[in-house]
């Protein structure tokens, strides 16, 4: 008997195994980094209002610096400027206190006079005088010493620093107590004298010399 021998046309018949499915191609590389888009990141909402704040500070402290230095060339007028006074006094010596009060008036300055100027609480209105003036004028006589309001007005005087000018009203009249104290070292000027011109005339060089600062 003869062997049968199978030729390859039968070993690629259709009823032999498919051959494996070739494996799926690699993913592709990711884009280089120069090829890349650049991204914008959007800033946070933090960082928006603190570049808002701080623009806000820039433009805002200008003004206020300005406004600084404004205020402080207010206060100190300049030597052709007529400076702010007060003159306190007591009543006995209203009828002289108001002549010099005119005078000076007459002469451009802006004075502080109580008949006028101090409504309301009379305190509230003796502090808002004070403050409010640079130099301060009073009348030295023994009832002036012996006022409680008096001495209240010009010991505020001098804790605000302000210039002070003693007009002696009473006929050589050397005071005592507080308010010998604080006209020890000042000068004052004599209105006791009957020239009142010349005796205006000393106060007004005296008021413009810048000196008898306590």
């Amino acid at each position: 008997m003869i062997a049968y021998k199978p030729t390859n046309h039968y070993r690629h018949s259709s009823c032999s195994p498919l051959p494996p499915p070739p494996p799926p191609p690699p993913p592709p590389p990711p884009p280089s980094r120069l090829t890349q888009p650049p991204s914008y990141a959007m800033p946070s909402r933090r960082s928006v209002e603190i570049a808002h704040t701080n623009t806000c500070v820039c433009l805002c402290r200008r003004p206020q610096q300005n406004q600084r230095r404004m205020t402080q060339s207010d206060q100190h007028p300049t030597s052709t400027s007529k400076q702010h006074l007060m003159i306190s006094y007591n009543w006995d010596n209203q009828a002289i206190c108001k002549k010099i009060y005119d005078r000076l008036r007459s002469d451009g300055y802006t004075i502080w006079f109580d008949v006028q100027n101090m409504h309301g609480c009379i305190y509230t209105a003796m502090a808002k005088a004070v403050e409010q003036s640079e130099i301060v004028l009073f009348g030295m006589t023994e009832k002036y010493r012996q006022s409680d309001n008096c001495r209240k007005e010009l010991t505020y005087a001098c804790k605000k620093r302000k210039r002070l000018i003693p007009l002696r009203l009473q006929e050589k009249y050397d005071p005592d107590g507080w308010l010998g104290l604080i006209s020890a070292e000042l000068l004052y000027i004599d209105f006791t004298k009957k020239d009142f011109d010349t005796n205006y005339q000393n106060l007004l060089k005296e008021i413009e010399s810048g000196e008898n600062i306590l």
